[in-house]
This record gives structure tokens, C-alpha cells and sequence, in this order.
């Protein structure tokens, strides 16, 4: 599915590896529907969510950004009703005495749809003004990794979008395309050296400091 529930456990810090998803809504479903299973699951009080996980691609149709996961083309949730959704959920979440500011954690799988949404988010958060303190993740995996193909974003290009965007609470969340083989699960073909500092040096270029996770494969 194009939309996943994350749960850190009793944390405020957004920086830890996440436990098994809280819950998932599978992907060509009404978008009314995922947002009540996401609201009750973001207001209750056993298994709260932390992070609200979204895939994102453009619909070569429509020219929009829209919430799904390759190989799937298109959804009939277009990005922008995913932030008016989430914005809905985050109202109802707040309601909750102990609860957290939601976050968000957005995978982009088409470097077209990077700044599209950058926009949309610009616009909801001074929308929002200093009420907006919601965490966003932006991932891509923009290098290439162990046993990878080419990415298809520039990671240079991806990382200056999100700086130029000064979104609040946000946090780069960067990749690296990797595919399985014997080597790998083996443990013997790893993150390169060359690899960890080919993302170093990206991060060198940037302007102005950005927190970082890292996403990487374990196994």
C-alpha cells in the first residue's frame, strides 16, 4: 500500500529505527476509508502513531503528485488531499491529553514529484504558522547502493529542493537503491566506504545544516 502507520514507542525523539508498522492501508482504497483507520489508530490510547508513512509518484495523466508505490502508475489520492488529510488526523490527534505531533514521513519514487510537493507543504505549513509542529521526513534514495541499479534522482538536485523549501521540523531521510543476492545476505557485499562518503560529500554542499537519517538496509 501507498500509506503506512509507524509506531516509536513511549519516544519523542523521531530518530530511532521504527518497530513493525502500527497498521497499513493498502493501496486503491476510498481515501475516506484510510482516513478513518488512521484516525482511530492515531487516537488510541494502546497503539499510538508517530509517523504517518506515504509513498509518492506523479501521475504522468494528470501531472500530479499522487500517494502509491510502483508499480502502480496512479491512485485516487492525490498528494494534496493526502496533506488535507493528514492535517485532519493531526486536529483529531491533538484532542488526545498525551498525545504527540504527528509526523510524517514522505517517500518519493519520482524525482518529479519532489517539488510539487514541496510547494503543497510550504503552503500548509504558513497556512499553519507557529501552530505547525508536525516532524517530516523527506526520503528518496538518491545514491546507489549494494547491489543497486542507477537512482533515478540526482542527489544534489533532490538535496538543494529540500533546503531551498526551509520546511520546519523537517529531516532528510536519504537512500541508497540496493538489490539482494547471495553476496548480501551473506554480509559480504556492504555499504562501501566510497558509497558512505559520496553522501557525506553531498551533505557537504549544502548551504545551511539539515538533519539526516539514514535509510538503510539491513539485510
Amino acid at each position: 500500500g501507498a500509506t503506512r502507520l509507524t509506531r516509536w514507542p513511549s519516544s519523542r525523539r523521531y530518530g530511532r529505527d521504527p518497530v513493525p508498522p502500527g497498521g497499513r492501508c493498502q493501496g486503491g482504497g476510498a481515501a475516506d476509508v484510510r482516513g478513518a483507520l488512521l484516525a482511530q489508530q492515531a487516537t488510541s490510547a494502546s497503539r499510538p502513531v508517530d509517523f504517518v508513512e506515504a509513498d509518492i509518484l506523479l501521475d504522468k495523466a494528470s501531472g500530479r503528485p499522487v500517494m502509491a508505490h510502483p508499480p502502480a502508475t496512479t491512485s485516487d489520492l492525490s498528494f494534496d488531499a493526502f496533506v488535507q488529510r493528514f492535517l485532519d488526523l493531526a486536529l483529531q490527534a491533538q484532542a488526545e491529553p498525551s498525545s504527540r505531533p504527528l509526523g510524517m514521513k514522505l517517500d518519493f519514487k519520482d524525482p518529479a514529484a519532489v517539488e510539487p510537493c514541496l510547494q503543497t507543504l510550504g503552503a500548509a505549513v504558513a497556512k499553519a504558522g507557529a501552530a505547525w509542529r508536525h516532524p517530516i521526513w523527506l526520503n528518496a534514495d538518491v545514491f546507489s547502493g549494494p547491489g543497486g541499479g542507477p537512482t533515478k534522482f540526482h542527489a544534489g538536485t533532490f538535496l538543494r529542493q529540500c533546503e531551498a523549501a526551509g520546511l520546519p521540523h523537517a529531516a532528510l531521510s536519504l537512500g541508497w537503491t540496493t538489490g539482494w543476492s547471495l553476496w548480501t545476505c551473506l554480509g559480504l557485499h556492504g555499504y562501501s566506504a566510497a558509497q558512505v562518503d559520496e553522501a557525506l560529500a553531498a551533505l557537504a554542499k549544502l548551504e545551511r545544516p539539515l538533519a539526516v537519517t539514514w535509510a538503510v538496509r539491513a539485510a
